[in-house]
């Protein structure tokens, strides 16, 4: 067979640019940043193509096709298991954020169609304007985070506490296949219009959560609601990690939140660390007071955001914030009644600072990508069936105590975020920082101003080498005890967990789909 292209020739980067444009066609020095993401590096591209329009975007497919070319592809950039990065050298990446059209709002039919570069705080921010939502509606870098890696991705955040995951909001996908055809999902897949997955055979569920491996997503359709303008916000602190968990079980079953997280007490130690400007804190002030029910709402919780203060969240180990929304007062307080119901007696409530800074914002700027003092940062996820969480945890504060003088001699420390996922499944999700420079995918994710504010750390090769491995073994841990996790790509297991019928069948929807290999070879371990 012909080998794979390992160097951009001028013949192939003249038919790209008479394809796309010149200034939509990276390559050279100016890939470099394309190498990372938030943790890895990995190939550099042959070259980075910025189609923009879906047309375009087959067109490059078949290019590549053409000359046998491994594609890979970028939305936001926020990921951290190598999603996107090339395996391979010869690789040609596409970066899709250029595909930000918002295709179709249907409030008749209940749908928004949007291409797969649209950010999820560009989609709330149009349908905020008309009174309508999403059910899920984005992780917590949805400023950055694009609805087509999500979906590719799959993951939970805002929403997600009554809704679920990303992939379980999808009714129709147009995906593109390897040879450049268009495929489209759902009741879209015999020319209607993409008002229902439900047709057959799920095809839209085979192409969420798959990395890209399966198919380029080139639009999404999701479910349209009424607005839900009314909401509180409620914290509650836990003396241990078994009552957090009991109560944010309780809080599952009880399932009026829209959205939710835990916090351990060196994570939230961590984020209070953070520099905060005055402009930062009187942007959180003016967003608080915006999205209150009214100005008296608004009022009462700045009041009470500035005499908590920091103190009622230092005070306890484990924490957790939930968001209740509804389309009138009367629910949303109902609602509030019934979980603290539940939680009487398992934890204790405290000011709800944290969820009314997330109802404003729930979209973080993408500081986030770094530590509270620049440090480096990666995080590991699990998600555990409820009846393994607690011995989980068991042998996680074991994991870590057999690590402890390295971590001190290193200057490593982990915090960790929870969410459950329904009502029995329960998501755990280690955050580990340490102190070393950082990588060009920061440089290019943070603003000058980020920067400037962030202490500098010299390249830390130790710490790094030895935070590599304390990954590997912590996803080997969480994958002792059954757990499933979420963005998949390179990093965490996938084929190799699978049995020999269940691997046989993925293997075989991958060769009928990409049968030379070249849809983001190495995603998902096929």
């Amino acid at each position: 067979m012909k080998p794979l292209i390992a160097a951009a020739d001028p013949g192939l980067l003249a038919a790209l640019n008479d394809l796309v444009g010149v200034t939509q066609v990276l390559s050279g020095e100016a890939v470099g940043p394309y190498s990372h993401d938030v943790f890895s590096e990995r190939e550099r591209p042959l070259a980075v193509v910025i189609p923009t329009s879906v047309e375009i975007l087959q067109a490059v497919v078949r290019l590549a096709a053409t000359h046998r070319l491994t594609l890979t592809v970028r939305g936001g950039g926020a990921s951290y298991t190598e999603g996107y990065l090339p395996a391979q050298l010869g690789s040609l990446m596409l970066d899709l954020r250029q595909l930000k059209r918002i295709h179709e709002v249907n409030e008749e039919d209940g749908y928004v169609t949007v291409e797969t570069g649209v950010t999820w705080a560009a989609l709330k921010a149009e349908l905020d304007s008309r009174g309508l939502r999403t059910p899920f509606r984005g992780p917590f870098s949805g400023l950055v985070a694009t609805v087509g890696g999500t979906v590719a991705q799959n993951g939970i955040s805002v929403g997600s506490g009554r809704y679920g995951t990303a992939a379980q909001s999808v009714l129709s996908l147009d995906v593109v296949m390897e040879d450049g055809r268009l495929l489209r999902t759902g009741t879209a897949a015999r020319g209607s219009a993409p008002f229902s997955r439900s047709y057959g055979p799920d095809f839209t569920g085979l192409f969420t959560g798959d990395c890209g491996a399966f198919g380029i997503k080139a639009r999404v359709t999701l479910p349209l609601l009424p607005a839900t303008p009314e909401h509180v916000g409620v914290s509650f602190a836990f003396d241990s990690f078994e009552t957090l968990y009991r109560g944010m079980r309780t809080a599952a079953r009880v399932g009026v939140d829209d959205t939710h997280f835990g916090l351990d007490a060196a994570l939230l130690r961590g984020q209070l660390k953070r520099g905060r400007t005055l402009k930062d804190t009187l942007d959180i002030a003016r967003n608080v007071f915006a999205t209150s029910p009214s100005w008296v709402a608004g009022c009462a919780q700045l009041l009470r955001m500035g005499l908590a203060g920091e103190r009622s969240m230092k005070a306890a180990p484990y924490l957790a914030h939930y968001i209740i929304e509804g389309a009138d007062r009367h629910s949303v307080h109902a609602a509030v009644h019934r979980l603290r119901q539940a939680l009487n007696g398992i934890g204790r409530e405290i000011a709800n600072t944290v969820p009314a800074v997330i109802r404003s914002e729930p979209f973080a700027k993408m500081f986030n990508v770094v530590g509270p003092q620049g440090e480096r940062w990666v995080p590991v996820h699990g998600v555990l069936a409820n009846s393994r969480v607690l011995a989980f945890q068991r042998a996680l504060e074991s994991f870590i105590a057999q690590r402890q003088v390295d971590m001190q001699r290193l200057g490593v420390w982990t915090g960790t975020m929870y969410e459950t996922v329904g009502p029995g499944q329960f998501m755990h999700e280690t955050g580990i920082y340490w102190p070393d420079e950082l990588s060009d995918y920061h440089h290019q994710a943070l603003s000058p101003k980020q920067l400037q504010r962030l202490p500098v750390h010299i390249q830390n090769l130790e710490a790094r080498t030895w935070v590599v491995q304390f990954k590997k073994d912590l996803v080997a841990l969480y994958d002792r005890f059954g757990a499933t996790h979420f963005q998949l790509g390179k990093a965490y297991p996938y084929a190799e967990l699978l049995d020999p019928t269940a691997l046989d069948v993925a293997r075989s929807i991958n060769a009928a789909l990409d049968p030379d290999n070249r849809l983001n070879p190495g995603a998902l371990g096929l």
